[in-house]
C-alpha cells in the first residue's frame, strides 16, 4: 500500500507534465501583424498621345501592410518613377514643340496574394503626374502644375527569406493611369524591395 502510494503522485505528476510539454509543442509562433519596407529599381515611363515618347531612370517604392490572412495581405503602395526628369531640357524638343515632363508618383491600396513565395498584386489609386515643360512658342515656356489621375496596377514577384522578420521581393510590376481630359501615362519596371516584419 505504501508502494502504491508512492508511485500514485509520481504518475500524476508525469501525466501533467507530459500534458504541459505537448501543448507548449503544439503552439505556433504568432503571426506578424504586418510588413514594411522601402525598395528600388529601374522603370520606363511613356506617355502615350502627342507629347512625349519614353524615359528610363530609376525608381523608389515604399509599402506598408497588413495581414488579415496567413496569404493575403492588403497595404499602402507610394511609388515614384522618372526622378531623372524633373525639369525639361532643351534635348527634350527633338523635331517636335510639346514636351511633358515624366516624373509620375503614386498612392495605391493594394491587394497581395502569396503561394508558395510567389505573389500578385493588384491595386487601384491616385497617380500625380508633372506636366512642367514647353507647350508652345509662344510663349516660349509653359509651367504647368502636377496633374492627379486614376491609377491601376499590376505587381509579379517572388519572396525570398532572408532571416525570420526580413524578406526580399523582387517582382515587375506595372501601373497605367489616365482620365477622360487627360493623355495616358504607363510605367513598367523591375524593383527589389526588402519587407520587415513588425
Amino acid at each position: 500500500m505504501m508502494r502504491c502510494a508512492r508511485v500514485g503522485p509520481i504518475v500524476s505528476a508525469t501525466v501533467m507534465l507530459l500534458g504541459c510539454a505537448s501543448t507548449t509543442h503544439g503552439q505556433s509562433a504568432p503571426m506578424a501583424a504586418g510588413e514594411i519596407g522601402a525598395g528600388f529599381g529601374v522603370a520606363a515611363v511613356n506617355e502615350i498621345g502627342p507629347y512625349r515618347g519614353a524615359l528610363v531612370g530609376p525608381s523608389f517604392d515604399i509599402r506598408w501592410t497588413r495581414y488579415p490572412a496567413a496569404s493575403l495581405t492588403w497595404g499602402v503602395d507610394v511609388g515614384v518613377y522618372g526622378i531623372n526628369d524633373e525639369t525639361f531640357t532643351l534635348g527634350d524638343l527633338g523635331s517636335g514643340v510639346a514636351v511633358d515632363v515624366l516624373q509620375t508618383r503614386t498612392l495605391l491600396i493594394s491587394l497581395q496574394s502569396t503561394r508558395n513565395g510567389w505573389y500578385i498584386r493588384p491595386g487601384a489609386g491616385l497617380a500625380f503626374r508633372a506636366y512642367d515643360g514647353l507647350r508652345s512658342l509662344s510663349p516660349p515656356a509653359v509651367r504647368e502644375p502636377w496633374g492627379v489621375v486614376f491609377a491601376g496596377s499590376v505587381a509579379v514577384g517572388k519572396e525570398l527569406n532572408v532571416s525570420r522578420r526580413v524578406r526580399l521581393g523582387i517582382e515587375a510590376f506595372t501601373n497605367l493611369s489616365s482620365a477622360p481630359d487627360a493623355v495616358t501615362r504607363w510605367v513598367i519596371g523591375v524593383q527589389f524591395l526588402p519587407l520587415i516584419s513588425y
